[in-house]
């Protein structure tokens, strides 16, 4: 090599080592930084160091959902050094949760064709067709390598038993007539006496159920409008009360094209959460959500529910919660409905706990849930996060109700009155509600007065219920003094409206 070849060749080698350093100081102030990981396994696949490409890619898949290109390729090339079978099993197990992908799908079919046992293999396959197997375009192909795996293995009843199910299969293959000649030469290859006739009708019938919306799918090249004819789709298929598994796969097929579109995860939550019951069905789709669209702050208390309601651990619930709050939400309020949420969690934990000790455990979790949520607020968004201290109202509201702890309650309410939201009307009125419903009128009547002394904006409410409470519990001394208080403050609310 000339030495203006090995100069050029050095100095390609340091910006690529400036690029790597570069990506990684990026990734290091944003790891939600989608483009930087993507540019950095190809920066590491140009410098030809394996250990720091799988690094960077499995850094990447643990934030991100890969596309099945990216794992193909990862695949490919843990492939070309001989990796470890377990390792790359797993990796193909990862990709075919991320999105539909039938190709990689097919490649790990026949990946564990060749390195499995019968038994596992068949699993994969089971697995792959139930994933894949409906797919409209692309499911024959994996149909075809299961007969041709049951073909080898011998037993002519297993190789019946999936041509029945490939023989119904509303693809395009049965329309165009292909499916036909191929079943019924693979038959006659493994022995098998039967003309799938039942099979092609009921698979020919829900064709026609479906034929137009994939028609039109097929006709139409842009992202938008085929999305509007996917929600047709999925409208019809309800209409149908189709199988949970055709709904499934067509919400798949959506999501691969528009995977950063919040309403469809909804749309395919909702769907998921009113059909199956198995977590690992569950909070596998809901958990593919938060991943692609994590600041749908919606998706995030759906998924949260969804995994008390299928029994997840408590200790995995809160960690949700806490990635939650990474979601990178547009408001405050949706940061403070996760807190909520997450309080009254542990609020509803507290409430089944039959083991003292336990119990004891959890109040303390939960109040230290509250103090975090409500000092988390304050700080990223001072007051105006949580404006009506709500969090802390809740809190003193259930120290009363359900711990019986009205001393913690009182307190909860004067350090608020304390802590600057003395002028806030819905304080106020909150501490005022919550001494009337424990008979204390005399405090109560305290916390008006105050109440029409301390709070400007808010403070037309604050007189109509200071005066209501007075009309139905004080004397008529009582009542005539806060009807003047009342009109005076009135006059100061007139004034505050026409300097508006």
């Amino acid at each position: 090599m000339r030495d203006d070849e090995l100069a050029s060749s050095s100095e390609e080698e340091e910006d690529l080592q400036s690029t790597i350093h570069g990506l990684n100081i990026k990734l290091q102030r944003n790891p939600y930084d989608y483009n930087s990981h993507a540019e950095l396994v190809s920066a590491h696949r140009k410098s030809g160091e394996l250990d720091n490409v799988r690094h960077a890619r499995e850094k990447f898949s643990k934030i991100f959902p890969l596309t099945e290109e990216m794992w193909r390729q990862w695949i490919e090339d843990e492939l070309s050094v001989n990796a470890e079978t377990k390792y790359v099993l797993d990796l193909f197990e990862r990709g075919s949760r991320d999105y539909l992908g039938p190709d990689l799908l097919l490649e790990y079919v026949n990946f564990a064709a060749e390195k499995l046992d019968v038994a596992a293999a068949r699993d994969v396959f089971h697995t792959a067709t139930r994933q894949a197997g409906l797919h409209y375009h692309l499911g024959d192909k994996l149909w075809e390598a299961f007969v041709d795996f049951e073909g080898k293995q011998g037993a002519k009843e297993n190789v019946a038993k999936v041509l029945r199910l490939w023989a119904g299969a509303p693809t395009k293959a049965l329309v165009d007539g292909e499916r036909v000649g191929t079943i019924s030469a693979k038959a006659k290859e493994y022995g098998v006496d039967d003309d799938f006739k039942k099979q092609y009708d009921q698979g020919t019938h829900k064709i026609g159920e479906i034929k137009e919306f994939e028609d039109s799918l097929n006709a139409e090249e842009d992202v938008s409008k085929r999305s509007i004819i996917f929600r047709s789709y999925f409208t019809k298929l309800r209409e149908l009360k189709a199988r949970p598994d055709r709904v499934q796969i067509v919400y798949e097929r959506a999501i691969k094209e528009n995977a950063l579109d919040g309403q469809l995860w909804t749309d395919y939550c909702a769907f998921v959460d009113l059909t199956f019951t198995q977590p690992p069905i569950v909070m596998g789709v809901h958990e593919r959500s938060v991943r692609n669209c994590s600041w749908v702050s919606s998706l995030w208390y759906e998924y949260l529910l969804a995994a008390e309601r299928v029994f997840v651990d408590k200790n995995e619930i809160m960690e949700l919660y806490s990635r939650a709050l990474l979601g990178g939400f547009q408001s405050a309020g949706e940061y403070l409905e996760i807190w909520k949420m997450n309080a009254e969690f542990l609020m509803r934990k507290i409430r089944a706990e039959q083991d003292e000790n336990e119990k004891e455990k959890l109040i303390k979790k939960w109040r230290d849930c509250v103090t975090k949520g409500h000092n988390y607020m304050l700080q990223h968004f001072a007051l105006q996060g949580d404006p009506d201290a709500s969090l802390k109202q809740y809190q003193a509201r259930m120290e009363a109700e359900v711990l019986d702890n009205i001393d913690n309650a009182r307190n909860i309410y004067d350090s608020l009155l304390k802590d600057g939201y003395g002028k806030t009307a819905s304080v106020q009125l909150g501490y005022a509600t919550f001494e009337r419903h424990r008979g204390e009128m005399e405090k109560a009547r305290k916390i008006y007065k105050n109440a029409l002394r301390f709070v400007r904006n808010g403070l037309e409410t604050v007189c109509t219920e200071a005066l209501l409470f007075e009309r139905e519990i004080g004397t008529f001394e009582e009542f005539s003094k806060m009807r003047k208080t009342v009109h005076t403050q009135f006059g100061i609310v007139a004034k505050q409206q026409q300097h508006v």
